[in-house]
C-alpha cells in the first residue's frame, strides 16, 4: 500500500513537470488575451477553434519554427488519442520558447470577434 502511494505521488510529481513548461506557456497566452483584447472574452475559445488559428498562424511562420511547433505537437500528445489542446499545448510551448505568445495573442484578437459563452465565438470571417 505505501509502495503504491509512493509510486502514484512519484508519477503525479513527475507528470506535473513535464506538464509545467506548456502550463506557463497557457498562462502566458491567457494573460496576454486578456492584455489584448479584454472584452472579447477569448478565453471561452473552443480547443478546435484554437487550433485552426494556430495553424493559420503557424502557416506564415518560417520553416524552422512550424517544424519546431509540430514536433513539439508530436512530443507532448505521445499516446494521446484524442484532442486538440494537446497540440495547442506544444505550440503555444514554443511560441513562448521564441517570445512569439503577444504576436499569437494578437492574431487571435483579430480574428475573432469575440466570444458569448464558452465555446461560443465569432471570427471575422468564416475558415
Amino acid at each position: 500500500m505505501r509502495l503504491e502511494l509512493a509510486v502514484l505521488l512519484f508519477t503525479g510529481s513527475t507528470a506535473a513537470l513535464a506538464a509545467a513548461p506548456a502550463d506557463d506557456a497557457w498562462h502566458t497566452y491567457m494573460a496576454e488575451l486578456t492584455r489584448q483584447c479584454p472584452s472579447k472574452h477569448l478565453e471561452w475559445l473552443a480547443p478546435a477553434d484554437i487550433r485552426d488559428a494556430l495553424d493559420d498562424y503557424k502557416s506564415h511562420m518560417n520553416t524552422d519554427l512550424q517544424h519546431a511547433m509540430t514536433a513539439s505537437e508530436h512530443h507532448r500528445c505521445q499516446g494521446v488519442s484524442a484532442g486538440a489542446t494537446c497540440d495547442n499545448s506544444g505550440d503555444l510551448d514554443i511560441a513562448q520558447k521564441n517570445g512569439l505568445v503577444p504576436s499569437v495573442a494578437a492574431s487571435f484578437c483579430h480574428r475573432f470577434v469575440r466570444c458569448s459563452k464558452q465555446s461560443d465565438c465569432d471570427s471575422q470571417s468564416a475558415p
